[in-house]
């Protein structure tokens, strides 16, 4: 059984491989979960202030306060706050993962993707590429992941 402290680091390592692969730019574990100047437990590219919880027991009311008290300290945005948690049910090997924000920030992101399905996109070769290139990090963070060393 994985300690408290290695899990978190487990899941929040998983998260900042999520943003870099989905092509979000840089990512990484926050040191020391954000007792620095970075806030929250994952650094990224993103606006958002992110805290990573894999518990046991879902404490979601007080996983809101610590994100948004980091995000006031940390973000240019206070109100871009994420809590996302691994689903204790789920095993630790492909983890289902859940992100909890704000409904104003929800909804801002939602009319932003309405506004680009709406436009219309010539094929893209460089596009391609990069899903093809995503496709082959997939495969090596899973074979990370099988050999124990993610």
């Amino acid at each position: 059984m994985e300690n408290k402290v290695k899990k978190g680091q487990k899941l929040e390592k998983w998260i900042a491989c999520l943003v870099k692969l989905h092509g979000l730019g840089k990512a990484s574990r926050t040191p020391r979960s954000g007792a620095g100047l970075k806030k929250g437990d994952v650094w990224s590219n993103l606006d958002f202030t992110i805290e990573a919880k894999n518990q046991k027991t879902i404490h979601i009311l007080k996983w809101i306060d610590q994100a948004k008290q980091e995000a006031e300290k940390g973000n240019y945005y206070p109100t871009r706050w994420a809590v996302a948690f691994q689903d204790p049910r789920s095993p630790s090997e492909n983890p289902e993962i859940y992100i909890v924000i704000d409904i104003d920030e929800f909804l801002r992101m939602c009319k932003i993707i309405e506004r680009v399905k709406n436009e219309k996109k010539p094929e893209n070769r460089e596009l391609l590429y990069e899903v093809e290139r995503a496709k082959q990090l997939i495969k090596k963070i899973e074979k990370l992941i099988k050999q124990g060393r993610l």
